[in-house]
């Protein structure tokens, strides 16, 4: 960006180059700040996500962490500590209660066949039968 900048006021440029290269920049500096935008707003997303979740919502816990794995890259200083505690408290919630990580580990399986291995291996370990 510096660099664009620079180049704005080069002078071996002539006028209209200048120009058109300051339009650039001004360009590239709106679409950064609507991509910042699209991120703080999905960051605000996964903050209400988690803020609803009812406390033994152990799959809808673990989208939301899920989902904070892969933030935007467009996070600016200010948001990424924002994530971070977002992300914080999602892993407090999680080891609060271990039957929240069991569901969140169990949402992860996405193979029918490994999910149906896991609730029998889960039905024997409690000694319990399933209808």
């Amino acid at each position: 960006m510096q660099q664009l900048g620079e180049l704005t006021a080069h002078p071996a440029l002539s006028a209209g180059q200048q120009a058109h290269a300051e339009r650039l920049r001004q360009q590239l500096l709106e679409a950064l700040k609507v991509k910042r935008q699209e991120a703080e707003s999905w960051l605000g997303q996964q903050r209400e996500s988690f803020s609803a979740l009812r406390p033994e919502d152990g799959a809808g816990l673990a989208r939301v962490q899920q989902a904070l794995h892969t933030p935007p890259v467009f996070l600016d200083g200010q948001a990424v500590q924002k994530l971070q505690a977002l992300q914080a408290d999602v892993a407090r919630r999680l080891e609060e209660n271990e039957v929240l990580q069991i569901e969140a580990l169990f949402s992860r399986i996405t193979s029918p066949e490994r999910r149906q291995a896991c609730l029998e291996r889960l039905q024997q370990m409690s000694g319990l039968t399933l209808a």
